[in-house]
């Protein structure tokens, strides 16, 4: 499972200026999330001179910010989350941030100041470390990404859990068992069996709620 662990200070370093307006609906550009594309490479890979940063965004901002950062010549990534959510017992289909609320930026503060990238329509703040230092993002997490994302960067599914596997469900009435998957019973539900007080136990459980053992 992905874990990102970001140090969020509430501090905003300066002054903001006069935001530029831009029309509220606004379509984001695949090519500045796109990812996985073989004729595009890993952004900031090879970059010596700017590093990635991760911002907070305005209610909405997702969109606008995007642009906005584009329009200043700053790169922008943000994998895309396309799996069914469930809304009232109702999946509720369509894509979203992956990490709601924030957006990873590729830049040289040399070039372009933190207070510059705070005054962005669209961008709240930068998440800060301290009051006058921006929290940096490893360029390894941005390739891990980048690399399970598809070329709308979409991010892919893990591959299908295969008979004789073991995992551990992460979610329902036995969150935290480690199991052996048996067989695939329906879309998207796999047979578990694991043992609970001595007595071997098969359950179904949804392939959503279950995570490979490491």
């Amino acid at each position: 499972m992905l874990d990102i662990s970001l140090n969020i200070e509430s501090t905003r370093p300066g002054a903001c200026c006069k935001m530029q307006t831009i029309p509220h609906h606004v379509v984001p550009d695949p090519k500045m999330t796109q990812a996985n594309n073989k004729d595009v490479n890993i952004p900031g890979a090879v970059s010596k001179h700017s590093t990635w940063y991760v911002a907070q965004l305005r209610p909405g901002g997702f969109a606008r910010a995007q642009l906005n950062l584009r329009r200043q010549g700053v790169e922008t990534f943000m994998p895309l989350d396309g799996h069914a959510r469930a809304q009232k017992g109702r999946p509720k289909p369509g894509l979203k941030p992956l990490f709601p609320g924030y957006i990873f930026l590729h830049t040289n503060p040399q070039r372009i100041s933190f207070q510059a990238i705070n005054c962005t329509y669209g961008i709240s703040r930068l998440v800060m470390r301290d009051r006058v230092t921006a929290q940096t993002v490893p360029q390894a997490l941005i390739s891990d990404l980048w690399q399970r994302c598809d070329v709308e960067g979409r991010l892919l599914p893990p591959p299908a859990f295969k008979p004789g596997e073991a995992v551990r469900i992460v979610a329902g009435p036995f969150s935290q068992f480690v199991a052996t998957v048996e067989s695939l019973s329906a879309p998207e539900r796999l047979r578990l069996l694991f043992e609970m007080m001595g007595q071997a136990v098969r359950v179904e459980v949804a392939g959503s709620d279950l995570e490979r053992l490491a």
